[in-house]
């Protein structure tokens, strides 16, 4: 991971003003001609599709360097799956928080199935490089089938899976991992070169 001296080496703009902008856009959801026209105001001479690159470009290693940084996510997950639109489409949001309430993924379907909650369950083993001691899904059997057939060996592997029929509201309750940690946050101490992820609301107990 490159430091954050040579992220922005080599640079004709300051730190400081390309942050603003990423983190203006990604807070605010400022378009780029917004931006523009307040960095403007400000002295600054740049093009929108400036700024539109400094975010293709830097939005990805903000957040590796929050993944980098963040707390682990615990060793007990909800996980549930909802339906949702987006663009005129229907799909299924699959989605997963640990005790504490730190998001841990989520995923999005076309199907509500076997397959599709395997998909999910591989991700977020993949993301955070273990499973769960514990999943608590909802009724919903296709979750259970997926869960248990991923650790059908070892049997000692097998999580602990439980049924818990009010968990959407416990789910929805959390911070979504697709949106990320607050920009507002994350870029005073990604630009002084220290990132620390803030501590997650303790929403459950026992």
């Amino acid at each position: 991971m490159l430091s954050v001296d040579d992220l922005f080496k080599g640079l004709h703009f300051d730190r400081e003003i390309i942050g603003f902008c990423v983190r203006w856009h990604l807070r605010y959801k400022l378009s780029f001609r917004d931006l523009l026209e307040m960095m403007t105001e400000r002295g600054s001479s740049l093009a929108h599709t400036t700024i539109m690159r400094w975010v293709q470009r830097y939005v990805p290693e903000f957040e590796k360097r929050w993944n980098h940084f963040a707390r682990q996510v615990g060793g007990s997950w909800r996980v549930d799956e909802t339906y949702v639109k987006i663009e005129g489409r229907w799909v299924y949001f699959y989605r997963a928080v640990d005790k504490a309430g730190k998001a841990v993924d989520c995923l999005l379907r076309a199907k509500r199935d076997v397959a599709a909650a395997k998909a999910f369950f591989r991700r977020a083993f993949a993301n955070h490089g273990r499973p769960p001691c514990k999943i608590t899904l909802d009724g919903y059997q296709a979750s259970h089938r997926a869960a248990r057939e991923l650790f059908a060996l070892p049997l000692q592997l097998l999580p602990h899976l439980a049924h818990f029929m009010d968990l959407e509201v416990l789910v929805e309750d959390a911070p979504s991992p697709c949106e990320g940690p607050r920009p507002g946050a994350l870029w005073p101490r990604l630009s002084q070169g220290r990132v620390g992820a803030p501590r997650a609301p303790n929403r459950w107990k026992g």
